[in-house]
């Protein structure tokens, strides 16, 4: 199900420029969409360039410590970091919640927070609804 999700969701991003496609990378509606947002559960998704073989491994164990911050919180439901097919240099985070409020009482926590600064930023951070709304043929 997610890999469905996660092949439309990055093809969508880089037609909309939110992975630095044509619309450019200055995607910023994460904030708005966790301040709004009422979804239960909530699927957030993060797009990373990864540039050298040493960025990729700083990259995975800062992810799996993230994570496993994360799942000490209430609400977590699963997770994943997919990499991009054959030689492509993009990874996508998935990190399932039951609510958004979860999601929001998380990333608030202090531990969460610093860790979060202290990681590489993501080439694009946005909110899905988890299986909903898919395109089908």
């Amino acid at each position: 199900m997610y890999k469905k999700i996660a092949a439309i969701s990055v093809g969508l991003l880089l037609l909309t420029g939110c992975a630095g496609g044509p619309g450019g990378p200055g995607h910023r509606a994460f904030e708005s969409q966790l301040a709004e947002s009422t979804l239960a559960p909530v699927l957030m998704g993060q797009g990373f360039v990864v540039r050298s073989a040493e960025h990729k491994k700083v990259l995975e164990d800062q992810w799996v410590q993230l994570v496993e911050l994360l799942k000490q919180e209430p609400g977590f439901v699963s997770a994943q970091l997919n990499q991009g097919e054959g030689s492509s240099p993009l990874r996508l985070s998935l990190i399932e919640w039951e609510t958004a409020e979860g999601l929001k009482n998380a990333l608030a926590q202090e531990a969460v927070a610093a860790h979060l600064s202290s990681m590489r930023s993501p080439r694009f951070h946005h909110l899905f609804k988890p299986g909903a709304d898919r395109f089908q043929h």
